[in-house]
């Protein structure tokens, strides 16, 4: 798939164009720091988010990663610590999050959980 810079792509209404075209960009936009280390990949179908959208860091570590579908987030979301280990997750339906939001400390260790239904916080469940 293809993949252009941050400065290859222009936005007109929150959608995504080849610069300088009329034509809706899909593939990944990427950046880089000035060490030329990947700092985000974003996946994008006819002009809109859609699919994986990552950020790194310096290391190379993944940061978070999001998933999208036309514009909105859908699915599975999570971030991550430095070290590696999971620092929250939680299911997003329609950009509303919709399941349990879990959050973990550094080691990993279950910090607590939270029910949501379609957007909207039911409990706490720890």
């Amino acid at each position: 798939m293809k993949e252009i810079t941050t400065d290859q792509i222009s936005f007109i209404n929150n959608i995504a164009y080849e610069l300088n075209s009329k034509t809706l960009f899909t593939g990944y936009e990427v950046g880089y720091d000035s060490k030329d280390r990947l700092l985000f990949k974003h996946s994008y179908k006819d002009g809109k988010l859609d699919g994986p959208c990552m950020s790194f860091y310096e290391d190379g570590q993944l940061s978070k990663k999001i998933l999208f579908k036309e514009n909105i987030q859908h699915g599975p979301s999570e971030s991550y610590y430095p070290n590696g280990q999971m620092k929250w997750k939680v299911n997003y339906n329609n950009g509303k999050e919709d399941g349990i939001l879990k959050e973990f400390t550094k080691s990993g260790k279950l910090y607590y959980e939270i029910l949501y239904v379609d957007g909207v916080e039911q409990e706490n469940i720890s």
